[in-house]
């Protein structure tokens, strides 16, 4: 088995794949639901990395279908992408935000659970999941350096 014949891939690689995910986004959510959503954290607040996030598992989630198949991500302005996405925490509620947060991983975990674990084997597939998983542990971890003293080591 290899990426370019995805067949046999067994359920338990998709599994793999979607409990690490999963995993890393409950790290994030732990320490980022935790703190006061205007809390400041580089140079965005907790509430526009929660926008942030969203945004990239809502795009990741529309992705899915076409990465299953063995399609490639479209290519995307990162920072244009990351700008839209935290000014459009700025013109809502805080509380609308942090429920499009919930909302995001609800349907990036039903898209994954929905592709066929043969999609699994597919580079790109691998990838995206990779990505959002290193993505919330990155947030998760910068947002863990809030809740902690100079020079005390992060959880």
């Amino acid at each position: 088995m290899t990426a370019a014949d995805p067949v046999g891939v067994p359920e338990e690689v998709k599994r793999a794949s979607i409990n690490s995910y999963a995993a890393a986004r409950t790290a994030l959510d732990e320490v980022l639901l935790a703190l006061p959503a205007e809390a400041p954290c580089g140079g965005w607040t907790v509430v526009e990395i929660a926008a942030h996030v969203a945004a990239w598992e809502r795009r990741a989630a529309t992705l899915i279908p076409s990465l299953a198949e063995g399609a490639a991500a479209p290519g995307v302005d990162v920072d244009a992408f990351n700008t839209a996405a935290a000014a459009a925490a700025r013109s809502v509620p805080a509380s609308e935000t942090l429920a499009a947060y919930a909302e995001s991983r609800a349907n990036l975990l039903a898209a994954l659970t929905g592709a066929p674990a043969a999609s699994f084997g597919e580079a790109a597939m691998l990838q995206q999941v990779e990505m959002e998983r290193g993505h919330c542990l990155e947030h998760a971890a910068e947002l863990r350096a809030l809740v902690v003293g100079p020079g005390e080591a992060v959880p």
